[in-house]
């Protein structure tokens, strides 16, 4: 649960042993552990529209298909506020960023 960080209804369900947030001003930094190499799926629940995300320290369009490429991804459900991510773990630890 990220009640405390982001507000009512803010979850995330992952594999990861460990999956942190933080924020940073206009940011929120959500820190991803998962076996290098390996495909990681996240679903987070009660994420506010944000302006841009991105992985790898770069800046990711939106893409429905994301799940069936070997690659990494996200789609946004912003009705619901519904966040689903794909990530090619290409480190051990790996960075998600939402700007505002």
């Amino acid at each position: 649960s990220f009640f405390k960080e982001i507000g009512p209804g803010a979850w995330a369900w992952t594999a990861s042993p460990e999956f942190t947030l933080a924020k940073d001003g206009t940011q929120l930094i959500f820190s991803a552990r998962y076996p290098e190499a390996s495909s990681h799926y996240v679903a987070m629940y009660g994420v506010k529209p944000f302006v841009r995300i991105q992985l790898y320290g770069l800046d990711y369009n939106m893409d429905p298909g994301f799940e069936g490429y070997n690659a990494s991804g996200y789609w946004f459900k912003r009705a619901s506020g519904a966040l689903y991510l794909k990530l090619k773990h290409k480190a051990d630890t790996e960075i998600i960023r939402l700007f505002y």
